[in-house]
């Protein structure tokens, strides 16, 4: 996996045979411990690019639920926001941005993790997402191995804080 990058080429990632597969998940120390499976929520008007994440992150033993709009995923978390652990956005969405679903969140009281990942990255979005305290931030195309990697860092500070990085 770590050749592979994740979005801005809109193709959906080669499948990955099992042997090798399973080789890296034990290289990478980023398969979740036993218990509770985490539970993700993706966010992005892109489809193949959501699939190739769901792809992804279910190979790493997650539960992956996908929306293609913000709006939904808002409905999604105000009816039942305990059931996610982490929320992986993007900021350009039509309609109702990911920056949109960050502030009704915070408006709403409604704390969830969140990685962001863009393909339009500036100083004044990184500067804005900082000012939110949102610091998981990627800019596509980005290794599948570095999201996988952030996702299981942000587990682990929940895990040893018991808080999580959005301090709403």
């Amino acid at each position: 996996m770590t050749d592979l990058q994740c979005g801005g080429g809109g193709e959906r990632p080669p499948p990955l045979s099992p042997h090798k597969e399973k080789t890296e998940k034990k290289e990478s120390h980023i398969e979740q411990r036993p218990g509770r499976q985490k539970h993700i929520l993706v966010v992005d008007d892109e489809k193949l690019f959501l699939h190739s994440l769901e792809f992804f992150l279910t190979q790493a033993n997650f539960k992956v639920t996908l929306r293609n709009s913000a709006k939904v995923a808002l409905e999604l978390l105000k009816k039942d926001s305990h059931s996610f652990d982490l929320l992986i956005l993007d900021i350009l969405i039509p309609e109702f941005s990911g920056l949109d679903l960050i502030a009704a969140l915070k408006f709403l009281n409604i704390s969830i993790p969140i990685i962001v990942i863009t393909g339009f990255a500036n100083r004044e979005i990184e500067s804005l997402l900082k000012k939110k305290n949102i610091r998981g931030y990627l800019n596509k195309p980005f290794p599948y191995k570095d999201l996988l990697e952030m996702v299981h860092a942000e587990f682990q500070k929940i895990e040893e804080n018991g808080v999580d990085r959005n301090g709403s």
